[in-house]
């Protein structure tokens, strides 16, 4: 697939504004985000069909770089497993892993990923996890930029679905006020967003059938670029 064909048909949709009211950057960026959103529905799975698995490792720390332990590359913390130094299970129990903010607060034995470089800190206290063996499953990171004028994994079929995707995110930020580019954008938004349920459809049928079984997450794209919704909070 060639990113720059699908640049041009974004320009081809909205019918080629000047980079005065869209920076072709602006187009460049937005259509490499689209490309590496598909690229990621198919590398993320349930399965964890493409998860790595990292050797069984001792924390000499609470709290520490992974890169420590000789892992890199991590995109995603999935599942922190846990055995005593002399176990001889090759699976161990899994350790809960909650957000940064509350680790503190947690239970005993949870864990917390953050920062960057990823680190890991633990509950439990340094004493008890220089005794313990644990071992990380998670999603990599890509490797390489999705760069637009290379090909990328993606089937030349999809290439309309990605241009209709991007070019719905485009439009609201043409800085064209005049009433001809208004009514456009009216005429045009809800052809598009159409056209994008349509191809989510498809789209959804060949992740689910994509070698590495990998899902399509259950939010569509429009779903997820909707505005978020009001919520009331009560104090109890």
């Amino acid at each position: 697939m060639d990113g720059l064909d699908i640049v041009r048909r974004v320009l081809t949709r909205l019918r080629r504004p000047s980079d005065r009211v869209l920076p072709y950057q602006v187009i460049l960026d937005t259509v490499a985000e689209v490309i590496a959103s598909k690229r990621l529905d198919l590398v993320l799975s349930d399965q964890n069909n493409v998860a790595v698995t990292s050797e069984w490792f001792t924390p000499s720390y609470q709290d520490f770089e992974l890169s420590d332990m000789g892992i890199d590359n991590v995109m995603l913390p999935i599942r922190l497993e846990r055995r005593s130094q002399d176990s001889e299970f090759e699976t161990g129990e899994q350790v809960p892993i909650v957000s940064y903010e509350v680790l503190e607060t947690s239970l005993n034995g949870a864990v917390a990923f953050y920062g960057s470089p990823l680190r890991i800190s633990f509950r439990d206290t340094t004493e008890y996890v220089i005794e313990q063996q644990y071992r990380l499953i998670y999603e990599e990171d890509f490797t390489n930029n999705v760069a637009l004028n290379q090909r990328v994994e993606l089937p030349e079929y999809f290439a309309a679905m990605i241009g209709v995707e991007a070019a719905y995110l485009l439009i609201d930020l043409i800085e064209d006020t005049s009433p001809e580019f208004t009514a456009f954008m009216k005429s045009v938004t809800p052809k598009m967003e159409a056209e994008i349920v349509k191809w989510n459809f498809q789209w959804t049928k060949f992740a689910n059938r994509f070698p590495g079984k990998a899902v399509v997450p259950k939010r569509t794209f429009l779903q997820s670029h909707a505005p978020r919704p009001r919520t009331r909070y009560f104090r109890g």
